[in-house]
């Protein structure tokens, strides 16, 4: 976006995209660093990217559920050393378990592409549906004991059809709306890659809802114009 679209000489732009990303690498070192004094290995982050993968990339996947072949619901992170343990013949380090179960995700994706499609398609369906996805919580189960949920008018069934006006409306001045078209775009395609429900798409909600406000003020002018 910077480089794109923001009219500024080159110097600028290289100015700006390094405090950019030295803004993000701040907030990301101090847990790096952490990981390798304890862990004695570098994860960035977490460790889970390769796992979380294969869950939402392997023969058995359903596109929701933290099913793990050969454990399925029912698994423990010990469980997956053990497996790539028993695989490799080593006890191997975070990263490592990482990236078996990644490779096994892309092994799938790779010999299996039309059904690795079809579930795609699946959690599409399911990232646009009303339906809150539990993780590990039921969360239609808590909306029982909360007045405050069950008063709220509006949820995903009315903010993500009128998202989706939004989105499409805005693309005739697109470069005023890229950096959040593409936030949207992009983080919903990283949902997708591994597997869907409520929390994971949560972050995307706000910029839904300001799309959603942009579709209604847009029909409501197109409706005051007479521009139907």
């Amino acid at each position: 976006w910077i480089f794109l679209l923001l009219k500024f000489d080159l110097k600028k732009k290289l100015v700006y995209s390094l405090f950019f990303l030295l803004g993000f690498i701040l907030l990301i070192i101090p847990v790096s660093f952490r990981n390798y004094l304890v862990g004695k290995d570098f994860v960035l982050i977490s460790s889970q990217g390769g796992i979380n993968f294969y869950i939402g990339n392997n023969p058995e996947a359903d596109g929701t559920s933290a099913f793990l072949p050969p454990y399925g619901d029912d698994w423990e992170y010990q469980d997956a050393v053990y497996e790539v343990q028993k695989n490799t013949n080593k006890l191997p380090r975070p990263s490592e378990v990482s990236d078996y179960y990644l490779k096994k995700g892309v092994d799938f994706i790779l010999h299996s592409p039309r059904k690795f499609l079809s579930l795609f398609i699946k959690k599409t369906y399911l990232f646009w549906n009303s339906f809150e996805i539990s993780n590990n919580q039921d969360i239609y189960f808590f909306k029982r004991y909360s007045a405050l949920i069950r008063i709220l008018p509006l949820g995903f069934w009315i903010i993500a059809p009128l998202s989706l006006v939004g989105i499409l409306l805005s693309l005739k001045s697109w470069k005023k709306y890229f950096l959040v078209l593409t936030f949207v775009l992009s983080y919903s395609f990283s949902v997708l890659l591994f597997f869907v429900n409520s929390r994971f798409r949560l972050p995307v909600l706000p910029f839904l809802i300001v799309f959603s406000s942009f579709a209604l003020i847009q029909l409501f002018e197109y409706a005051r114009r007479g521009s139907f």
